[in-house]
This record gives C-alpha cells, structure tokens and sequence, in this order.
C-alpha cells in the first residue's frame, strides 16, 4: 500500500533525534539555567525540534528531568562497578575508578553540576528512587575501599568518611568549572587540562587513603 502523503501522528517529530542526544541536551540546559530556569521550549529549539515533538518523547519537564538525572547515576555507578571488577592489585583498580570517573564528568559537562545541585536542594529526584540510588553508590565505594583496607593495600580508617571525601575531589571540581578554570587558566574540560587533573587527583586520592607512594 502507498504510504506517500501519509500523516505524521501528532507531536511525531518530523526528523526523528536519538533519545541520549535529547538528554544530553537537557543535562546541559539544566545545568545552566537550573531546573526553574530550563525551559522545554529552549531544549526543544537546541535540538532542532519543535516542542511538541519534544513532549511525543518526554511527557513532562519533571519527566525529562528526571530521566536525565538517572541517566548521570547510572552512568556513575557503571564506572564504579568496572573499576571493582577489573584483575589487578587494589592500587590499581582504585587508580582505573578515578581514570573512569574523570573521564566521564569531563566528557559529560554539567553532569557533576546537576547532580550536586539536585543533592544540594534535594530535588525531586532525591525525593524519589534518587537519594536511595546515592546512598547505593556511596556503600558501593565504601565497601570497595574497605576491602583494599582488608587486603592491606591501604591503612583501617572509616570507608564510609575515606569515600565521601573521594566522591568529593570529583564532584567538587567539576561543579565549579568557572573557579577551577580561572585558578588553573584553562578549561577544564579540554581533554588535554583533564587528563593532567586526572593524574594529579591520581595521586592525591592514593595519599587521601594513606597508600605507600611508589
């Protein structure tokens, strides 16, 4: 059958987008703008969409949003979980965690800004399957960390405190792009500024645990 002149069901959009394109998007407009300051209409319009055609792929801004900040978890968390089951010694699969980690948030600008701002404000994602997923996250660092403390790579301290402050040198830095880039005169998401900083909290974070330098 001919299908030449066949309506478009409405909001269908006209030149189809990939979902991850639309979230990363949005992770940049609300890292921006925050999530009152972000506008569908705004997100629709930087992917060439109108907002309609937004709304056929996402319901609401609460729903896009959301997805977005689920999305940054997810992504976390499988860096954590490579890291873990990674051969090596302790040392190294602690070094390959913040390789991973650094590499993610530098290549996914504005994900460290949600995410702390949404744990700042405990937003609506917090207040749902988010502050569960977190604390999920932070046990899973925690354990991993305290299992190097058993095989003797790293001095006994408290894993819980030893993974907040590593979680931290992360987001932290990533967060405030416009302070770290005026300390270190660059941006600090070009590739070649984040691999220096990778290395550099390499070894702060082996120091921070209280592991024997080489």
């Amino acid at each position: 059958m001919a299908t030449e002149g066949k309506k478009r069901r409405p909001g269908r959009p006209r030149n189809p987008i990939a979902r991850h394109t639309l979230l990363s998007l949005a992770l940049q407009a609300f890292a921006e703008r925050g999530y009152s300051g972000a506008s569908m209409g705004d997100i629709a319009s930087s992917a060439g969409l109108r907002k309609a055609s937004l709304f056929h792929h996402f319901p609401s801004k609460d729903a896009l949003y959301l997805e977005v900040l689920a999305t940054v978890q997810a992504e976390l968390g499988a860096q954590i979980t490579e890291a873990k089951l990674l051969r090596g010694s302790f040392l190294e699969r602690l070094d390959k965690l913040g390789t991973l980690a650094g590499s993610y948030l530098g290549a996914n600008p504005g994900a460290a800004k949600v995410l702390l701002r949404e744990l700042l404000d405990r937003g609506p994602y917090y207040q749902g399957a988010g502050a569960e997923t977190v604390q999920v996250t932070l046990d899973s660092i925690a354990a991993f960390l305290q299992a190097g403390m058993f095989e003797g790579e790293i001095p006994a301290q408290d894993p819980h405190h030893l993974a907040l402050s590593i979680a931290s040198v992360h987001l932290t830095y990533f967060s405030v792009p416009h302070v770290c880039g005026e300390l270190l005169e660059a941006d600090i998401f070009d590739p070649e500024v984040n691999l220096a900083r990778t290395e550099a909290v390499l070894e702060q974070v082996r120091r921070m645990c209280g592991a024997q330098q080489a």
